[in-house]
């Protein structure tokens, strides 16, 4: 993920622009959620996993139907 980020930021920085500065806040975004899933007991984390797993693929399944 922070490599990802590195990479994003270097390219921003070559080439400023709009598409890749959505990208990097979408990694910010991603990154917090990733970090919340992970904290709390280990049932908690169970359950924010399990959230977070099916909100991106419920998200994932809406994007590909929606760019055919």
């Amino acid at each position: 993920m922070h490599s990802f980020r590195k990479k994003l930021e270097a390219a921003n920085k070559l080439a400023p622009s709009p598409k890749l500065s959505k990208k990097l806040d979408q990694a910010d975004f991603m990154d917090k959620e990733v970090n919340q899933a992970f904290a709390g007991s280990p049932s908690e984390q169970a359950e924010k996993q399990k959230r977070l797993s099916k909100s991106n693929h419920y998200h994932g399944n809406a994007s590909s139907r929606s760019a055919k």
